[in-house]
Formats: C-alpha cells, sequence, structure tokens
C-alpha cells in the first residue's frame, strides 16, 4: 500500500493566474464597506481592498478590489453582488509570481505563534509571526504589541 505524502511546496518562485474584480460604490457608508471586505476575504478572495476615489459627478466613492483564484471568482462574484451596491464589476486576468512559502506554529515563552516562511529566490528563508497571533499574545499577557513581536523575534530563526 502506498504511503500519500504531503506535497512540499516547489523550492523557486512560480508563476500563477488570478483574478482582479472591482466595482466602485458611491453608495454605501464605511461601516458596511468594512464589512464588504471582511466578506469577501472570508469568502475565498487572496486579498480584498478599498480606495478613496473621486467618481463622476464629484461624488466621493470608493474602489473595491478583490484578487482572487479563478475557481473562486465566481462565489464571490454572487457575494459581491448580494453584500454590495455595485450596478457592475469588472474583471481582469494577470500572472502573478509567488515566492514559496509554508507556515508553521512554533511555542514560545507567551505561547504559541504561527510563523509563515517563504524561500527567496536564493534559497534563504524569511519568516514572519503572524499578526493576529502577536496581538491575541499581547492581550493575554497584557504587553504592548512591539514587546510580544521583540519576544517572538528570535524564534524567526529557520
Amino acid at each position: 500500500m502506498a504511503r500519500s505524502r504531503t506535497p512540499r511546496p516547489p523550492l523557486e518562485p512560480f508563476q500563477e493566474w488570478v483574478v482582479l474584480v472591482s466595482c466602485q460604490i458611491d453608495d454605501m457608508d464605511g461601516e458596511a464597506l468594512a464589512t464588504l471586505q471582511q466578506v469577501m476575504l472570508e469568502g475565498g478572495a487572496l486579498d480584498a481592498w478599498l480606495q478613496p476615489i473621486h467618481m463622476k459627478k464629484q461624488r466621493p466613492g470608493h474602489l473595491v478590489e478583490i484578487l482572487a483564484r479563478p475557481d473562486h471568482v465566481k462565489a464571490l462574484r454572487q457575494l459581491l453582488w448580494s453584500h454590495s451596491t455595485t450596478l457592475g464589476l469588472r474583471e481582469q486576468w494577470h500572472h502573478r509570481w509567488v515566492l514559496p512559502r509554508r507556515q508553521e506554529q512554533r511555542q514560545t515563552p507567551l505561547g504559541p505563534v504561527r510563523i509563515k516562511w517563504a524561500t527567496l529566490p536564493d534559497g534563504s528563508r524569511r519568516g514572519k509571526a503572524e499578526h493576529g497571533d502577536l496581538a491575541a499574545l499581547a492581550r493575554r499577557h497584557q504587553l504592548p504589541l512591539q514587546e510580544v513581536r521583540r519576544q517572538v523575534q528570535s524564534f524567526l530563526e529557520p
């Protein structure tokens, strides 16, 4: 019986297709836009952001942009239709270069922290602690975020 193996990440940067979905909105308040952004991220968007813009008739508005893998676009499009007031969407296909990455959890004196590791083209690795984990530890230990970040820094050695 063959054993299944967890696929190893590639050792070099790789290219993949992504879709940038965008729309302009001038009739939603800031709280609704923040909720929309969160819904997009929870719905599978790789990233979602808002930019203030000036629209026709000098109205202030926001450019909403969502970056997604092609297989998530249809579901994200439906979320945009139902959670926003937009009347239209634009989609652009892009190639993007991605560094190989993996995530692991390391135990620290303050508690567990997830670390994201990226492999650079020269083979070296770069680690970054998850902000959410650092913030949770700061609250739990009643320490400033910067102090928690300093204490966790030694655990970022590959």
